[in-house]
């Protein structure tokens, strides 16, 4: 998408973040490693990453709450 918006000069008014997921099954050419990142945005952990209670069981809950974490701050920013 940003190379896109640089490609075809689209003029922004306002502030761009690209975020991504998934960096260790990219790197490996894989989807996801063990859960599916995109399925984990549940309103069950949105809720518990809110609250501070979520327990990240395997390498995708944790970029799961790292990314939350980032958008936290990104939106306070």
């Amino acid at each position: 998408m940003l190379q896109k918006i640089r490609n075809e000069k689209i003029r922004i008014n306002g502030k761009v973040t690209a975020l991504a997921g998934n960096l260790r099954a990219l790197q490996k050419g894989k989807r996801f490693e063990e859960k599916d990142l995109n399925r984990l945005w549940t309103k069950k952990n949105i809720e518990a990453l809110s609250k501070d209670n979520f327990q990240p069981v395997n390498e995708d809950e944790i970029e799961l709450a790292e990314l939350f974490a980032l958008i936290q701050e990104i939106i306070q920013n």
